[in-house]
């Protein structure tokens, strides 16, 4: 109630600086004002959300090996960068390492990802404490025939996207 008083002499004051009299006019700009108070609400709210996120990003350890028919493991560093504004606990990250023809390789599970369920290959779970976290996590393979090409490793924090590193692997 405070505020829709506060939003009505807002509209009068600014309706009798701008000459309109008439209550069609007032109540026009009080539902004016109102919509601009939401609007603005959200975005305040998506700008905490934003800067609440965990951010971080992931590297792969280029294979001495860089024969396909020989890779038997991969070696993944991501950091999980330091926020005081983003929440503590544990922290899923997942990574889908995808081969040059766009599959997910390996994959050990599913994940929800802007509404969807996609595929990972590893998961990894983090107690974040608002500090920097560096780790390095180990993929073997087990069933998977490699091929030559480029593979992407991407990178997820707990439902969003983190960065992407790619690789090449020779005949």
């Amino acid at each position: 109630m405070v505020k829709s008083n506060s939003l009505w002499k807002q509209a009068i004051f600014f309706c009798w600086k701008k000459g309109v009299s008439d209550k069609k006019g007032l109540e026009t700009k009080i539902e004016d004002l109102s919509n601009e108070n939401v609007n603005l609400t959200t975005e305040v709210k998506d700008l905490n959300t934003q800067m609440a996120q965990i951010t971080g990003s992931v590297k792969v350890i280029q294979p001495k090996e860089r024969k396909a028919k020989r890779i038997e493991k991969l070696d993944i560093v991501y950091t999980l960068n330091g926020n005081d504004k983003a929440y503590t606990g544990d922290v899923a990250v997942y990574f889908r390492i995808i081969d040059p023809n766009g599959k997910v390789i390996e994959p050990s599970g599913d994940f929800k990802f802007e509404g969807a369920s996609i595929a990972y290959t590893m998961k990894d779970n983090v107690e974040y404490d608002r500090s920097t976290v560096r780790r390095q996590l180990t993929w073997k393979k087990t069933a998977t025939t490699l091929t030559p090409g480029t593979y992407t490793v991407d990178f997820f924090i707990d439902g969003h996207k983190g960065t992407s590193d790619t690789f090449t692997l020779d005949k």
